[in-house]
């Protein structure tokens, strides 16, 4: 679907401060990021299928962002930690993926499946 697919970004796209990374292909989250260097906060949002499929480049992302955004399952799964507290420290813990990043400070942990009905 999204094969050969490349984000470019408008020059006042490219001044924001803030960037959010919603869910798709890492690769392509990677891209937009990088044209972004100097925005001040950068979230990203992801899921179990780039977990299973795409991890390395999944990591590579996380590692450019100040805040992941994955439901508790998901970041259990990209862990392999056992709860959510192991899961976030772990997160936290890893290195940012270059100079120009600081890796993630931030981790939301999406509990939509114990929303009440």
């Amino acid at each position: 679907m999204f094969e050969g697919f490349e984000p470019k970004l408008s020059a006042e796209s490219r001044a924001s401060d803030v960037l959010f990374l919603a869910n798709i292909q890492p690769d392509l989250q990677f891209q937009v990021r990088e044209q972004l260097q100097d925005a001040r906060f950068v979230a990203l949002d992801s899921m179990n299928l780039w977990i299973d499929i795409a991890r390395e480049s999944l990591l590579r992302v996380i590692g450019s962002v100040d805040c992941l955004i994955l439901n508790d399952s998901e970041l259990r799964q990209l862990t392999q930690k056992p709860n959510l507290i192991a899961a976030s420290r772990e997160v936290l813990s890893w290195a940012p993926t270059s100079d120009r990043h600081r890796g993630p400070s931030v981790i939301i942990a999406k509990q939509g499946e114990y929303e009440p009905r």
